[in-house]
């Protein structure tokens, strides 16, 4: 082979661009010509592992007592009468006697805020709160025109984005369903030890720690 072939060759693989995985192949070649670059990427991956893992026991807890703290906050103003979603509730519920069934949602959903802070009959007052959750979509079979706008089904209201919103609090109470110990049923099942990742993040803090 002719070394204008060569160079022709040579010319032709330099000019195709990379594709990821070469890319990051080549990268990880290259380490010594970039220590700088790749000792500051091991430095932000193993700070992002240590600020994860000091996060991770606190995130469920914290989850579980604002979830709480809302269902307190919420049932305590329709107790008072200062409930903002009275009127929603007097069109979606065809009971009479408003101001009663009023109150006592506010009692009830008082109750499960004291259940979740508490943290007593967890995995029974999570049930109850995804229920009660799921329970607020009735409003869109019940009262649509409240929900919708010009009776388009994408076109949400005020009172359907509130109510849409209910979603998020109803995948937070599975989780904490899904992470809560059955035994216990009082806090989120703990991770074993094991598997924690906080001496690994400290060992690795420690290998890419500038040299002096």
């Amino acid at each position: 082979m002719s070394d204008e072939t060569r160079t022709f060759r040579s010319s032709t693989r330099l000019s195709r661009p990379l594709r990821p995985r070469t890319w990051l192949a080549r990268l990880r070649l290259d380490r010594t010509h970039v220590p700088g670059l790749i000792r500051v990427a091991d430095r932000v991956h193993a700070l992002d592992q240590v600020i994860a893992g000091s996060l991770r026991p606190v995130t469920l807890p914290a989850l579980r007592l604002l979830l709480g703290v809302l269902f307190v906050w919420f049932g305590g103003l329709k107790i008072i009468g200062r409930s903002p979603v009275a009127g929603l509730i007097a069109q979606t519920l065809p009971f009479g006697h408003n101001h009663l069934v009023l109150v006592l949602l506010g009692m009830a959903e008082l109750g499960l805020g004291a259940l979740l802070i508490s943290g007593a009959f967890l995995r029974l007052a999570l049930l109850a709160v995804g229920l009660h959750l799921a329970g607020t979509f009735s409003t869109f079979a019940m009262a649509p025109a409240l929900m919708f706008s010009d009776s388009n089904p994408l076109l949400l209201t005020a009172d359907g984005e509130f109510v849409a919103k209910n979603s998020v609090l109803i995948a937070a109470a599975l989780v904490l369903i899904t992470h809560t110990s059955p035994r216990t049923a009082k806090s989120p099942v703990p991770m074993p030890e094991n598997q924690t990742e906080a001496p690994e993040t400290l060992a690795l803090l420690k290998r890419v720690a500038p040299e002096e």
